[in-house]
C-alpha cells in the first residue's frame, strides 16, 4: 500500500510513516509537512492512502486534499 504522510511537525510525520512501513509493510511515497508539497507527490504517486492531521492545514487545503 502506498502511503503518504502529512504533518505539520515533521518528526510526528517521520514516526507514523516509519510505523506505517515497519508494523504494515506501507510504502511511505513521501513525508510532508505542508499541504501543497502533499498535494504534488499526491498528484504524481496516486497513494493508496492518506494520512493527515486535520488542524495541520487550511481548510481550503483540506478540501483539496480529501
Amino acid at each position: 500500500m502506498k502511503v503518504v504522510v502529512l504533518d505539520r511537525h515533521r518528526l510526528i510525520a517521520e514516526a507514523i510513516g516509519a510505523l506505517l512501513a515497519e508494523v504494515m509493510g506501507c510504502d511511505v511515497l513521501a513525508i510532508e509537512n505542508q499541504a501543497s508539497s502533499a498535494l504534488a507527490t499526491i498528484r504524481s504517486g496516486c497513494p493508496d492512502l492518506l494520512v493527515f492531521d486535520l488542524n495541520c492545514c487550511s481548510e481550503a487545503d483540506r478540501a483539496a486534499v480529501v
